[in-house]
């Protein structure tokens, strides 16, 4: 449900490298925000640099809160 929801959001295009691709973005903060691994950890279990890490997690965050605010949060 939550990946369907913010797929668009979270897809990036292709460049010189392969794309990380969403699903592993979203396992990537699901992980994170579950076990509170640092940065650093989930890069090693994933293969991807800890900058990336951070990256990743600020954008799908964003992009659950923006897709579940209205449901989650009401006004």
């Amino acid at each position: 449900l939550i990946y369907t929801r913010i797929l668009a959001k979270i897809s990036h295009a292709p460049n010189h490298c392969r794309p990380i691709t969403p699903l592993e973005r979203l396992s990537i903060t699901l992980r994170y925000l579950a076990s509170g691994n640092s940065h650093i950890s989930l890069a090693l279990n994933y293969r991807v640099s800890p900058a990336s890490i951070s990256k990743i997690v600020r954008e799908v965050m964003v992009a659950i809160c923006e897709e579940f605010e209205k449901e989650c949060l009401p006004v």
